[in-house]
């Protein structure tokens, strides 16, 4: 179900879109980066949201240095989500990133962030096997965001 009125979407319908491979686009990234920022959450967990596998419009050249970040980046097109402006684009999942649940839901409620898509589940299966078979994470991140033992 989409919402294109996100000033009508309640608090606990706000949450459920934290759930994992849920693609947002936010302006509260701009003091650390310079710019708004699609990202992907991969779920909450209490007063947690986990996440923020940006999107990038190219690969970063530091990136392409470590072979096991390079491993984790994503090519996704604008043939599947309409809203990338750049035919192919990167989701980088080398670093998972946590924000205050009510700070995120106080942005979405000013619209400074708003939800976009939901991952296709080609993509998930993607950064699940790529995320499981890397040696940044934990088994205990593993477990807890990806489901895996």
């Amino acid at each position: 179900m989409l919402f294109n009125n996100q000033q009508t979407m309640n608090t606990s319908t706000i949450e459920e879109r934290f759930e994992f491979g849920n693609i947002w686009h936010s302006n509260i990234f701009i003091p650390e980066i310079g710019h708004g920022k699609f990202f992907v959450t991969l779920g909450a967990i209490n007063d947690i949201v986990y996440g923020f596998f940006y999107i990038n419009s190219k690969i970063n050249f530091n990136v392409n240095r470590h072979m096991e970040q390079a491993f984790l980046q994503i090519p996704i097109s604008n043939t599947d989500y309409s809203f990338l402006t750049k035919e192919t684009s990167y989701i980088s999942c080398a670093r998972i990133e946590e924000l205050n649940k009510t700070k995120l839901i106080e942005s979405i409620s000013r619209g400074e962030t708003q939800w976009k898509a939901k991952l296709k589940q080609e993509h998930i299966d993607i950064i699940c096997q790529k995320v499981n078979k890397s040696s940044l994470y934990s088994r205990r991140i593993k477990r807890q965001l990806f489901g895996y033992v």
